[in-house]
This record gives structure tokens, sequence and C-alpha cells, in this order.
């Protein structure tokens, strides 16, 4: 199919398109980790001495340490890469807004909210790793008691963000380099809503779960 995208024609691409390239596979690497992130981290809502357990591992092996600030970095990276096509200008947000508004396009809706939602990605995951770099290990306890102590309503926040633009950026990456197609957009549409819900129903539940955790004075 001619949508689809071969290696051999993404050396041909010029440095506008490499930098496309680029921007998508660090988009595809960031929500593998986010994903798996959420799986671990909810692996409180079976036992919390499994999550504990799992963070010994992180720690034992300064996976934490290593990784931590090189995801950090991935995402300021491609923030930077999707911040070339981003209407920062207020007179660009004021005309995209209108147009937006006047086109009733469900696409352009989905992009607005893609350009909102990597904004605040960026700021609230600075923040976030900012807090878990400066209090490690990572344990239980710690996790519960930024939960118990005001964090949650930012961490509500984060998890909403991230899952929309984590859903809408795979979908249009998919889009983009011929995996959906208009044949089976509307399948895909479905799978991409699904995967929104569980993320965040996944997270939400992970959150209330930590609620719970009594922790030692």
């Amino acid at each position: 199919m001619e949508s689809f995208v071969t290696l051999k024609s993404l050396g041909k691409t010029t440095l506008p398109g490499r930098l496309d390239v680029m921007q998508a596979l660090s988009g595809v690497v960031l929500a593998v980790f986010t994903i798996i992130h959420l799986i671990l981290t909810s692996t409180v809502i079976i036992s919390p001495r499994l999550m504990g357990g799992i963070g010994w591992i992180l720690e034992e092996l300064y996976l934490a340490q290593v990784f931590g600030p090189i995801i950090l970095l991935l995402v300021i990276f491609h923030f930077i890469l999707a911040a070339r096509k981003m209407p920062f200008l207020t007179g660009g947000l004021k005309v995209y807004w209108e147009h937006a508004k006047s086109m009733r396009h469900q696409y352009t809706w989905e992009w607005f909210a893609q350009v909102i939602s990597a904004i605040i990605v960026l700021v609230f995951s600075i923040i976030h790793m900012s807090e878990i770099l400066s209090t490690l290990p990572i344990t239980v306890e710690k996790s519960a008691l930024r939960e118990q102590h005001g964090w949650t309503p930012f961490y509500i926040v984060l998890l909403t963000a991230v899952g929309i633009h984590l859903s809408l950026g795979l979908f249009r990456v998919c889009v983009k380099y011929g995996y959906i197609t208009a044949e089976n957009r509307a399948v895909w549409q479905k799978r991409i809503y699904i995967l929104l819900a569980a993320y965040i129903g996944l997270g939400l539940l992970t959150i209330i779960r930590f609620h719970f955790i009594t922790i030692p004075n």
C-alpha cells in the first residue's frame, strides 16, 4: 500500500521529515514506558508488598537513578520536536481556536487537546520526576504519603493529560505512517478510546488504593 512508509523511504526524507520520524519514535518509546510504569505502579492494588518488591528491585539495580533522568530528557526532547507545530503565540492560538469552532471537526479538536495535554505533561512530568528522584528510594509508604497529603489533584491531572496525549498521539502516528487507513479507522478509534478509558481507570484505582494504605508513624 502506498501509504506505508518503508525504511528506504525514511532514509530519503528531508530534515523536517526526519524530525517527524524522531518525534514519532520518541513518542512511541515514551508511550510504552508510560504504560509499563502504570502497570508496575498499579500492582499496589493487588498487594502493597508486590509493589514494594518492584521498588526494591529498581533501587538495587539503580534503574530509577539511571532511567529517571533519561526519561525526563526524552520527554523534553519529544516536546521540543513537537513544539515546531504548536501555535504558541497568542495570535496563533486565537486563530486556531476560531478555526476549530467554525470547522467543528473531530480531528481538529483532538489535535488541540493533544497540544494542551502536551504542555501539561511536560510541566507536571518535571515536577513529578523531581519529587521522585529527590526522595529515593521508591517505596509504597512514600507513594501513599504523597497521595494522602495533597498530591492527589496533581496526579489526577497528570494521569488524565498523559492518557489523552498518549492515546491521541499513538493514533496520529499510526495514521501518519499508514498503519491506520480509511478502511480500519473506525475500529482503531474505538480501540484508542478503550485504551484511554483503561489507562485512566487503572490510574484512578491505583490512586484510590494508596489512600487506604496505613502509613507507619
